[in-house]
């Protein structure tokens, strides 16, 4: 009688593996096997025992066996874990910080835990922070196969990579595009935030991409003038005070110099929606209570632009208008405390000294007193 030889299967990844193991005098194998409901066999694998080890006791034999299956079908092993539930929820308040933790695995088996976070976080924080202790727990519990769940849209979409693309998006129309102004790191980092946006890695973004761009290292460098009481229309001070219009211009031009008229209400709308160093407000917040709508919130809108009740938005911009006075007020004294900053800053650097009348002193050879004919080459 021929025997029907048996037929390997793909195994069923929601149930249970055996493992068979097999030794002889001279061989040893093992098995996978499925119910489903009867047995099927997935996967086999033997050898033959070399003579040293025919002389093992059976107890080594078997554990020789175990290793020798746990090596050959790892893939199948790796592939068919069981798989464990995470649940993870963070929240702040002027309280403090939590975090919630529910671990859930095969028959049932469940961890709970709650956190109370000793330092001051935001919600987006508390968020990240159960998230990191839940995977530390499922860590330790020795699970391999696990599924995050997350009430957060932020981190979800970080953590599958499905914000990465946004926010390039985002930096690359806040510093370059019609509502950028080719700021450094730290400002643009701020406008985004201003603007609605936040990801976890904004600033290390920000600072990376200005490294990066081609025109704010080409055109990155301020030159300095001296400053005289007489002249002043000949000794730069003109350029000086236009110093951000004249920069963004070069910046966005580049060899195109004929197009500065087009380009103008571009970098003015950009200066006028960016935060100030000097005042941390944009002028545009200053001058109506409220900051502008960008247009790249048409193409990724944000909390404000999903907003389609116009009484609220009404009411909020009433509001703004009654609390801009005390806007104005604290962008004054912030001003303020700026130019002193750096008035005692520079002043630190000057050596005092007393002249009396008649005493000899140099004095610095502008372009208007030097010799047209010498060019270059004049005394300064």
């Amino acid at each position: 009688m021929i025997a029907k030889p048996p037929i390997l299967v793909k195994p069923v990844l929601t149930q249970p593996i055996i493992v068979y193991l097999a030794t002889s005098h001279e061989a040893i194998g093992a098995a996978l096997i499925q119910e489903n409901p009867e047995q099927k066999p997935i996967y086999f694998v033997s050898r033959s025992l070399q003579n040293s080890e025919t002389r093992y006791p059976l107890v080594e034999k078997i554990a020789l066996t175990l290793v020798y299956a746990a090596r050959r079908l790892q893939p199948y092993f790796q592939n068919h874990q069981e798989e464990w539930t995470l649940h993870v929820d963070g929240s702040s308040n002027k309280k403090g910080s939590e975090a919630g933790i529910v671990l859930e695995g095969p028959e049932n088996f469940q961890v709970e835990m709650a956190l109370r976070l000793e330092f001051k976080t935001s919600n987006n924080q508390a968020e990240y922070e159960a998230l990191i202790a839940g995977l530390f727990l499922a860590k330790d519990m020795g699970v391999d196969n696990i599924i995050c769940k997350s009430d957060s849209q932020l981190s979800v979409g970080h953590i599958q990579g499905e914000y990465q693309e946004q926010a390039e998006y985002v930096t690359k129309e806040l510093h370059e595009g019609i509502c950028g102004l080719h700021c450094g790191a730290r400002t643009m980092a701020t406008k985004i935030c201003g603007a609605g946006y936040y990801w976890p890695t904004i600033r290390e973004d920000c600072n990376l991409y200005v490294r990066a761009c081609k025109k704010c290292q080409e055109f990155g460098r301020i030159k300095s003038t001296t400053a005289l009481v007489e002249h002043l229309q000949t000794n730069g001070q003109a350029e000086v005070a236009n110093k951000v219009i004249l920069g963004q211009l070069k910046k966005r031009l580049g060899s195109a110099k004929g197009l500065w008229v087009e380009k103008l209400p571009e970098i003015l709308w950009a200066y006028r929606c960016t935060p100030q160093t000097s005042t941390g407000e944009t002028p545009f917040n200053l001058t109506y209570g409220t900051d502008a709508m960008l247009p790249i919130e048409v193409n990724e809108p944000t909390f404000r632009r999903q907003i389609e009740d116009w009484n609220i938005i009404n009411e909020c911009l009433r509001t703004d208008l009654d609390l801009i006075e005390e806007l104005r007020e604290r962008a004054k004294i912030k001003e303020v405390a700026v130019k002193r900053r750096a008035s005692k800053r520079f002043n630190a650097k000057v050596k005092p000294r007393s002249f009396k009348e008649g005493d000899l002193v140099w004095r610095m050879q502008t372009e208007a007193r030097k010799d047209p004919q010498q060019g270059k080459l004049a005394s300064n």
